[in-house]
Parts: structure tokens; C-alpha cells; sequence
């Protein structure tokens, strides 16, 4: 939960070529995609920073036109993540809004 409110913090970077980067969506749905019971378990002992972090996250790749899940789901093609950048971005938004609505419903 910390690595992923830490990712969403990176979102937006860019390199110094002026592009931006795009890794961090991508792991942060990693994170999503496979750490959502260890993220939905530890949820209620966090700080409010990591869980303000955490859930923007999910918030953003919950929404599959942002340019987040994009840019993310057309990294994971290119690196063999995924076939196709559609089926991409369409995983990506399901994994946030299941981790989303697991998250809703912790104290």
C-alpha cells in the first residue's frame, strides 16, 4: 500500500527528454493487480497520507479514458504485459475499481 500511494505521488513525472513516464502506471497497477489483499489487509492501519496516496491511485486507473490508463495500458504492450492496448486499459480500470470497492468498505 505504502510502494503503491508512493507510485501515485510519481504520477506525471517526466524524463529529460521532456516525456513523460509512464512505468508508474503500470507498476501501480501491478500493485493493484497483484497486492489487493495485502493493500485491502493492512488499509486500516495506515496513515492518512499513504491512504490519501493509495486511493488516488486507484481513483485514476479506475477511469479508463485517463490518460494514466492510456499511456499505461500502451506501455504494457510494449512490454509484452499485454496483446492489445484496449484490453489493456480495460483491465487496468477493473483491477482499481475491484480494489476500489474492497477499499470502501474497510474502517
Amino acid at each position: 500500500a505504502s510502494l503503491l500511494g508512493l507510485k501515485r505521488r510519481a504520477f506525471g513525472r517526466s524524463r529529460s527528454d521532456g516525456k513523460p513516464v509512464v512505468r508508474d502506471f503500470v507498476d501501480a497497477y501491478l500493485l493493484i493487480r497483484f497486492a489487493a489483499d495485502e493493500i485491502v489487509e493492512l488499509w486500516p492501519d495506515l496513515g492518512v497520507s499513504v491512504r490519501t496516496h493509495a486511493q488516488q491511485a486507484v481513483d485514476v486507473l479506475m477511469d479508463d479514458r485517463s490518460d494514466a490508463v492510456e499511456l499505461g495500458s500502451l506501455e504494457m504492450v510494449v512490454l509484452g504485459l499485454a496483446d492489445d492496448a484496449r484490453g489493456a486499459a480495460a483491465e487496468m480500470a477493473r483491477a482499481a475499481g475491484q480494489l476500489g470497492r474492497r477499499l470502501n468498505h474497510q474502517p
